[in-house]
């Protein structure tokens, strides 16, 4: 029960703009749970966008030094805008 009502995909349509950066090799969750997220979301109703980032593992979309950085960075512009 608790699962459930801290997962995202149990609460949809959350109603508001998302969006989603995942690395696409990360091993730490996989992928195709953002994939699959981001289709649940579309299919409720909400707007979201899933940024996948090639080679990007978890920790390395949170490091300003790192090259997927860059994507992040833009992604969090885009949607302020």
């Amino acid at each position: 029960m608790r699962y459930q009502q801290g997962s995202p995909v149990e609460l949809l349509p959350l109603g508001v703009e998302q969006v989603l950066v995942h690395g696409e090799s990360d091993k730490l969750v996989p992928h195709k749970l953002s994939v699959e997220y981001e289709s649940r979301a579309r299919k409720s109703g909400d707007d979201v966008k899933l940024v996948s980032v090639p080679e990007a593992w978890h920790f390395e979309l949170v490091v300003p030094t790192a090259n997927a950085w860059q994507q992040v960075e833009n992604s969090i512009v885009g949607i302020l805008h």
